[in-house]
């Protein structure tokens, strides 16, 4: 009786998340069945595309132990300037690179105040964020609203390629670039190495504050590819676009199974909790829930979720421990 209470144990503990996410999905198909529409999946994946598409690089972010609360602000002014060079030069490659030199600066300016200055991430990036913030309020100026009517720019917004967005694809496009970085490269090694065993890492010669910032980079690209692809999608800039956007990011990647503390995750699992917060998002809209309550609940999804996250690796220290005690038995006995 007590191995199979600790082998359900076990299971649950390790399997916590993914027993949830099957419960969610459970609780949807009783009790909004329209969520398994096509329509509705289709458009759950055109509002999922832009922190989607910021989640690739917040992932590897987290995976060596710091986060960037700062990108939200960076959407936002990759955004802003983006539109702004689109109506200056009526050149939609020179809007890209606009916003993706901005995200870049951004997420790098956070990166530096990490990596080589040492202040914590949170400090930094809260920092940075109204620094972006600030410099994009002053990009759309009086205004308040930017509108563009250009439908070749709106196209990388609102076009659909076989029936999908056009977004989505390059979200998955950009994520699938994650996968190789992160799993088939000896890059992706390294960013393992600085959230589990930053030491080791330098003891072998790797500058862990250089991988650390070329994380912080990637990052800033995503934030920049995002951007673009946001006012594309709205037509336009306005003030306080991409407000919590950091949020969604966070919490996707830890239904997504990252460690807080860095050292695990992978891009399928980001994957994963991009569709989930999403679904969540939508399932909100469907039940008519205040909006009033939308930061409470993602509070608590990503509590549950880094709980889940303890609980998985509290298990497996329990049985190592267990089986190390195991063998120093096996061993007294024999001698």
């Amino acid at each position: 009786m007590k191995n199979a209470v600790e082998k359900t144990r076990s299971v649950v503990y390790k399997n916590a998340m993914l027993i949830s996410i099957v419960l969610f999905a459970v609780f949807t198909i009783f009790n909004a069945p329209i969520f398994f529409t096509k329509t509705s999946l289709l458009n759950l994946a055109s509002q999922a595309a832009v922190f989607g598409i910021v989640s690739v690089g917040m992932m590897m972010e987290m995976i060596t132990g710091v986060s960037d609360i700062s990108v939200g602000a960076g959407v936002y002014l990759s955004g802003a300037l983006g539109v702004r060079t689109f109506l200056a030069t009526g050149s939609i490659p020179m809007a890209v690179l606009v916003a993706v030199v901005a995200g870049i600066a951004g997420s790098s300016l956070t990166g530096l105040c990490v990596s080589y200055f040492g202040m914590p991430d949170m400090v930094a990036g809260m920092s940075v964020q109204f620094v972006l913030r600030g410099l994009g309020d002053l990009v759309i100026g009086a205004d308040a609203v930017v509108n563009l009517s250009d439908e070749a720019f709106q196209w990388f917004g609102q076009g659909k390629i076989l029936g999908i967005s056009v977004p989505v694809f390059v979200m998955l496009i950009m994520f699938v670039i994650g996968i190789f970085l992160l799993h088939y490269t000896r890059f992706g090694r390294y960013v393992y190495a600085v959230g589990d065993n930053r030491d080791a890492l330098r003891a072998s010669g790797v500058n862990d504050k250089h991988i650390q910032m070329l994380c912080y980079a990637f990052t800033g690209f995503c934030v920049g590819i995002a951007g673009f692809f946001y006012v594309a999608r709205i037509g336009g800039a306005t003030y306080g676009i991409g407000d919590g956007l950091e949020f969604n990011c966070i919490a996707a990647c830890a239904v997504g199974g990252v460690n807080i503390a860095g050292g695990a995750g992978s891009m399928p699992g980001a994957l994963l909790g991009v569709i989930v917060i999403a679904a969540i998002n939508q399932l909100l809209r469907l039940f008519n829930v205040s909006a009033l309550l939308y930061k409470l609940v993602w509070g608590v999804v990503v509590i549950v979720s880094v709980g889940f996250g303890i609980l998985r690796r509290y298990q497996f220290y329990y049985e190592k421990i267990r089986r190390t005690a195991k063998k120093e038995e096996e061993l007294s006995k024999t001698a």
